[in-house]
């Protein structure tokens, strides 16, 4: 597996004020609005989306997904040191969770 098998597909920031936040990226950036829903809203206009989640804090989330197997990508990013977990299915995808040196979270999935 190479870095170019890995894309970035969306940062999550979590908000304490989503009304805020969601004009701020909305109205005052100008992205386009990718999904706006109760305690969630998604901007993006290329590869990569903005996510801003209602929750205080905690740190951003890197999503990535893989042309790979995600067993194989696991082992092998965990074989250099990173340390995702195991293999779960959360809403439809399999992921694996883990954590950069500063302790932001970098989900790992699938590409669909």
């Amino acid at each position: 597996m190479t870095s170019d098998k890995l894309k970035l597909v969306r940062v999550t920031l979590f908000v304490e004020n989503l009304d805020t936040q969601t004009s701020f990226y909305g109205e005052t950036l100008k992205l386009p609005a990718f999904d706006v829903r109760t305690g969630w809203s998604e901007y993006g206009n290329g590869d990569v989306t903005i996510a801003l989640h209602k929750g205080k804090g905690r740190k951003p989330r890197l999503e990535f997904v893989t042309e790979d197997s995600l067993e194989q990508t696991r082992e092998e990013l965990n074989a250099r040191g990173a340390r995702f977990g195991p293999i779960k299915e959360r809403l439809g995808k399999r992921i694996t969770v883990g954590k950069d040196k500063d302790g932001n979270t970098i989900q790992l999935s699938e590409q669909p």
